[in-house]
């Protein structure tokens, strides 16, 4: 992403946008990927608290998925401001709340 120099983007055989990987993410992306795994003893009714959580700090996330011990979440740019507090409740609550791991990435422009 920061390597890369420009990207087009063609429809019909018309050039619609051009720009580096980042501004065209941050302009038509969907946000980021956020990812938390539950170790394998915790129970069910955690990924409830978990889901509270993180709706708590971003309230505009959407659950992506809730597939065996992993929940996915789509958090919009704009809310980037609320991670830290997200993480450090998260990361003080790791063991209360089942958590494994977790980890937040960029969507692609895929």
């Amino acid at each position: 992403d920061i390597l890369g120099d420009r990207i087009g983007i063609m429809a019909h055989g018309q050039l619609k946008c051009v720009g580096s990987s980042m501004f065209l993410k941050s302009t038509y992306g969907v946000g980021y990927t956020f990812t938390v795994v539950r170790t394998n003893g915790s129970r069910e009714t955690l990924a409830a608290e978990i889901d509270k959580t993180v709706k708590t700090f971003v309230p505009a996330a959407e659950s992506l998925s809730m597939v065996g011990s992993e929940q996915s979440y789509r958090l919009p740019f704009n809310a980037s401001s609320s991670f830290v507090g997200l993480f450090e409740t998260l990361e003080k609550d790791k063991k209360a709340l089942g958590i494994g791991s977790y980890g937040i990435s960029v969507t692609t422009l895929e």
